[in-house]
């Protein structure tokens, strides 16, 4: 061990520029993930590789060489944690306390002990109980409401769009949301054949979407997040038809709303999953052994609020949690959260598979995929690498909202939320 303390040495020469700038801080090891020793032998030199670094930790890899350049040890995941002074003034560490950290064998990280489902769906149910009778009124309501909206919007748009003589247009793209909207309208009738092709009813039952949206948001202010999107939508549904160019910047312009990070945390079509969720991660760390950490991975289309909950219930050393966002998502939920050395934020790759994601973690206890599997060009190879990043007895949780057409009209414009199927 005393040969080792030349690698603290290297975060000094990492960060030496900071440090004659008057920039630097003091720096404490908290963690080494692995340790190889390859032969014995005295340190002559070493390498440092700096991985990640943020205000507030440093994560490098080091390679200690032994006589005539052979590789003695190498040590992988090292994490040092700054440590500021409380007072600017102070230019050396007064005092420190190390707090050792239990940790299990890497051979027990293999396996997982989650309880048994029964043990565990009573407390969802108790979880969801307070809200079963808004959840009932929202479903059986609301939900037919947000329906007739939607089917509002595409009917007044297709009008607006067969005034300017551009129906055709719409009829024949091969576009997979007008082909929906098609589909929709002919099989509400507001779609009618006639002289030998199609044209919109003169005349609907509908009450405008304006004047439905009007009563949704005075009766269900919990439903504002989407219904703020699909008023902004319906305004433009006619322009975004023609001219499906500019959809990519219109969605852009969404995603960057307020509303759209809260549509999957407020909005009632989401609430009940995200509160179930919750409290399933909240009785599994609860019923977690005191030697073990809770070691979660959730993929995620949104910026997730569970990881941030999670953080504030349990102590660092009882949870590791990998998060998997879209890119933007990851760069801004990082900077949020960079405060905690046991969240690790990553970007999702492309094709959506997992099998070249860098993790210290090794196997996790539970993995989430959080309203993103429907999102995926192949779910089935997204699942199957989940699967095997699922420790022995893990536990594999889907989220996905329920199908109706105020769905498929806000995330239609996007194409990931189409799949093909042939000669359909």
């Amino acid at each position: 061990p005393a040969l080792l303390d030349v690698a603290p040495e290297a975060v000094h020469q990492t960060l030496v520029g900071d440090i004659e700038a008057g920039q630097g801080v003091a720096l404490l090891p908290v963690k080494v993930t692995r340790f190889d020793l390859f032969q014995p032998g005295a340190i002559q030199r070493f390498r440092a590789r700096l991985r990640r670094r943020s205000a507030r930790s440093v994560l490098l890899d080091f390679e200690l060489f032994g006589a005539h350049g052979a590789l003695v040890a190498r040590l992988t995941g090292c994490r040092f944690r700054a440590a500021p002074p409380l007072r600017q003034a102070t230019h050396q560490v007064a005092q420190w306390q190390i707090v050792p950290w239990l940790t299990p064998h890497p051979r027990l990280g293999h396996t997982t002990a989650i309880p048994a489902p029964n043990t565990w769906i009573e407390s969802l149910d108790e979880a969801l109980a307070p809200a079963a009778q808004d959840r009932q009124r929202w479903f059986h309501e609301a939900l037919p409401m947000l329906e007739a909206m939607t089917l509002s919007f595409a009917f007044e748009a297709y009008h607006a769009c067969a005034e300017q003589g551009r129906l055709a247009e719409l009829l024949t793209s091969q576009d997979p949301y007008t082909r929906w909207l098609n589909h929709l309208l002919r099989q509400e009738g507001l779609l009618v054949e006639a002289e030998g092709g199609w044209q919109v009813a003169p005349a609907s039952d509908l009450p405008p979407a304006e004047t439905i949206w009007r009563t949704l948001v005075r009766e269900d202010r919990e439903a504002m997040p989407g219904l703020v999107l699909a008023a902004r939508l319906g305004r433009h549904l006619a322009d975004l038809l023609l001219d499906p160019a500019a959809r990519e910047g219109f969605v852009q312009r969404l995603r960057q709303s307020f509303a759209w990070d809260w549509l999957y945390q407020r909005d009632p079509a989401y609430a009940g999953v995200e509160r179930a969720i919750q409290t399933l991660l909240h009785r599994l760390a609860e019923a977690r052994p005191h030697d073990r950490r809770l070691r979660v991975l959730e993929i995620a289309a949104h910026p997730s609020e569970l990881a941030r909950t999670l953080l504030s219930r349990l102590p660092e050393d009882r949870l590791d949690y990998v998060l998997v966002l879209s890119s933007e998502a990851a760069e801004r939920l990082a900077h949020d959260l960079h405060e905690h050395a046991n969240l690790t934020v990553l970007p999702l790759p492309e094709d959506a598979r997992l099998d070249g994601l860098a993790t210290e973690v090794g196997a996790f206890d539970i993995a989430i995929l959080h309203h993103t599997l429907h999102r995926a060009p192949a779910p089935r190879a997204l699942l199957s690498s989940v699967r095997r990043r699922l420790a022995v007895g893990g536990l594999l949780v889907v989220a996905e909202r329920h199908p109706d057409w105020s769905a498929d009209f806000i995330a239609g414009l996007q194409p990931d939320w189409w799949h093909t199927v042939p000669d359909q």
